[in-house]
């Protein structure tokens, strides 16, 4: 990031020029380790654990798990009406601060069996329609996510980046649990996607960006913002770009969502944490 005032026009999410490369099978394999990693630490969850806060504000563990049901049932149905044609219009009105709070307090109390076998059986019809969508190999086919619409693939990963960042908003507030072990390959295309939404952010503000990012225990990347183009590539080693900066990559991720200040954990210009920051004001 090499200025703090932009140099040109903010572009719109659909006019952007995205180069990203995690592939479908890439995306494909980090849901199934993700929310099947999730799905074993829901289903194993005490009476007490359940009733506990999680790290977000105002939500029990109970009540986060319900949230992550609502999502993914919506992310299921954004991909069944892409892949019928139909308009999918949930997302025009979604606020991201507002809704999910919203949908819960529209629910009630509900019993605990009620919240476990709900998101079973949401995780097991994601992960479903997924495998289908992975067997037709259409990467074109686009579907509706709060970002817009998106290829199938980055629309997985724009839901996997939320349940990531929940999954450890659960666990790291449990004194019996321990911070899940993640592979390589699940951080590498999480942390990319919620890179490049950070970066598609600050396109449509008008932010330039040339960054080298080095996400310690995770992915190092180049990330550019050049008018339309927004790109999100591992980065070369021998590449130079004008600014660099390095963090823990679930300080960074988490301090990107919001959770803690993103100057404490990443060592680099003050510029290049207030830019990064822009995804924290809007979950």
């Amino acid at each position: 990031m090499t200025e703090t005032t932009p140099q040109y026009a903010g572009v719109p999410l659909k006019l952007q020029d995205v180069r990203f490369t995690v592939a479908s099978e890439d995306a494909v394999a980090a849901a199934h380790s993700q929310r099947g990693r999730l799905l074993e630490t829901v289903r194993d969850l005490t009476a007490d654990e359940w009733a506990a806060p999680s790290r977000c504000a105002a939500w029990t563990v109970q009540d986060l798990v319900r949230h992550l049901t609502h999502i993914g049932g919506v992310q299921a149905d954004s991909m069944v009406a892409a892949r019928t044609g139909e308009r999918f219009g949930f997302f025009s009105t979604f606020d991201p601060k507002a809704t999910p709070d919203a949908l819960i307090k529209e629910g009630g109390p509900e019993d605990v069996g009620v919240t476990l076998g709900g998101f079973v059986a949401s995780t097991e019809r994601l992960l479903s329609l997924v495998d289908e969508l992975a067997a037709a190999a259409d990467d074109a086919l686009l579907v509706s996510t709060p970002a817009g619409r998106q290829p199938w693939h980055r629309s997985l990963l724009h839901g996997l980046f939320d349940s990531a960042v929940h999954e450890r908003d659960i666990v790291e507030q449990l004194p019996a649990r321990s911070t899940p072990v993640v592979g390589a390959d699940e951080v590498r295309a999480i942390a990319s996607y919620q890179v490049l939404l950070v970066a598609r952010i600050l396109a449509v503000v008008g932010a330039p960006v040339n960054l080298g990012l080095e996400l310690v225990g995770g992915p190092s990347l180049h990330v550019v913002v050049d008018g339309p183009v927004v790109s999100v590539q591992p980065l070369d080693p021998a590449a130079s770009p004008p600014a660099r900066a390095s963090g823990e990559v679930n300080a960074v991720l988490d301090a990107m969502s919001g959770r803690g200040a993103l100057a404490d954990v990443l060592d680099g210009p003050p510029e290049v944490a207030m830019g990064l920051s822009a995804l924290a004001s809007l979950v």
